[in-house]
């Protein structure tokens, strides 16, 4: 499936390595939406370009495509490869470095995932029709996304002028998707990135880039962490269970970005369908589970699919779908700014609030136990907790709420191979 890549949101922060919240560029300050207001990507400025309320037809020509790089933009990746190769095999040559990163079970498992990543890259050097270039990237705020299965990569359609060195950094990271499916972004910085466990940190990408990072001295040692702590471990302070509680919020944080990337590429799709007038991937009438589509909550089935070809539903939907793109990234910016305090109050119940850009967490036994997201809802208490909290504080409009982000997670993981959020 076209939208079924992982894919990395740029979004400012101050204490984290590049990952879905951490792009090269970072998105201008009052950029808070990933569609429809103006941005700033580098020095360039792109403006929303679906026309509200609805998009017809024959108005969708005008929007980003997805094309095969041109020759001279296949020359800028295959260099930036080769530094992103360099990288990589320095990293290789310091298993205590692997060891330090990922945990000591972990090191072969690492290490292989690394050797994987060279073969990617050279892959995208070899052959041009694994690079793709659209300008959807710079309007969703993305750096890149890759498919896994097909180990295609596609980056903004101005490669050619990006930063040479953040573009070697931008392929590393992403090789690390295309050599395994199951390597998606967990978690990007600050507590969450550092209290992860190493059997989780060898499906995160951005830990396989950090480490590149690390020894070109632009990551500290700080932000390591110990890999081989368990999750749950108290971490002074009174006893304040902040691995544990971190984990948790990096997992409601990461149910919000799911939802955006998914929701961002079935609009990429969706778009490519109202441009074509082509019937949209069977597969869609389970991954649009959980937004609020017009036509698609009619219960379409397989019989139904003649409704596509009633333009003025693909266009309600198209505008539903793009306000729930809209609302999405607008959830996840905010989401990534937050940071958070554990109180410990047995006469307290356990409760959640945003309080001026701090998540407030009351916990009357200092417990965060992690019950497994299963099916199409939401069911982890501290889940509800946090989302709900981050929900209120930022209501984002577009029908996203709580029981809608369990399903679009869900639809992300399956597109992935995977079963649920967890």
């Amino acid at each position: 499936m076209p939208y079924g890549e992982a894919a990395r949101p740029r979004t400012p922060a101050a204490d984290q390595p590049r990952g879905p919240a951490q792009g090269r560029r970072p998105a201008a300050a009052t950029a808070t939406s990933a569609l429809g207001l103006q941005r700033t990507v580098g020095n360039r400025a792109t403006a929303g370009l679906l026309s509200p309320p609805t998009v017809q037809r024959a108005g969708t020509a005008h929007l980003p495509q997805i094309t095969l790089a041109t020759a001279a933009q296949h020359d800028v990746v295959k260099a930036a490869a080769a530094v992103a190769q360099v990288g990589i095999m320095r990293v290789l040559a310091r298993p205590q470095l692997i060891r330090r990163v990922f945990g000591l079970a972990q090191v072969a498992e690492a290490t292989a995932v690394y050797e994987e990543m060279l073969g990617v890259l050279d892959l995208w050097s070899r052959d041009r029709t694994k690079v793709k270039v659209s300008g959807w990237l710079a309007r969703f705020g993305r750096d890149a996304e890759t498919h896994a299965a097909s180990q295609t990569i596609t980056l903004p359609d101005t490669v050619e002028h990006d930063d040479a060195a953040e573009l070697a950094m931008t392929l590393a990271h992403e090789s690390a998707h295309g050599a395994r499916a199951a390597v998606i972004d967990l978690a990007y910085g600050g507590t969450a990135f550092r209290v992860m466990t190493g059997p989780q940190r060898v499906f995160n990408a951005p830990h396989f880039d950090f480490a590149i990072r690390f020894l070109d001295g632009t990551r500290s040692a700080l932000q390591i962490g110990n890999p081989d702590a368990g999750a749950g471990a108290a971490a002074g302070g009174g006893g304040a269970p902040v691995p544990a509680v971190a984990s948790q919020l990096a997992r409601a944080v990461s149910i919000i970005t799911h939802a955006r990337i998914h929701s961002e590429n079935l609009l990429q799709h969706l778009v490519a369908v109202d441009r074509t007038g082509a019937a949209p991937s069977p597969g869609i009438l389970a991954q649009a589970d959980g937004i609020p589509m017009p036509a698609h909550a009619t219960g379409r089935t397989a019989v139904g699919y003649a409704l596509w070809g009633n333009p003025h539903l693909v266009d309600a939907d198209i505008t539903a779908l793009d306000a729930y793109a809209r609302g999405t990234a607008q959830l996840h910016l905010a989401a990534q700014a937050l940071t958070h305090v554990v109180a410990v109050d047995p006469a307290a119940p356990a409760a959640c609030a945003v309080v001026g850009g701090v998540l407030q967490i009351s916990t009357p036994n200092g417990q965060f136990d992690a019950v497994p997201v299963t099916g199409a809802a939401i069911t982890d208490p501290w889940l509800v907790l946090m989302l709900s909290a981050v929900l209120t504080a930022f209501p984002p409009g577009g029908g996203i709420d709580l029981v809608s982000l369990g399903k679009v997670d869900r639809q992300y993981h399956l597109v992935r191979g995977g079963t649920a959020h967890g």
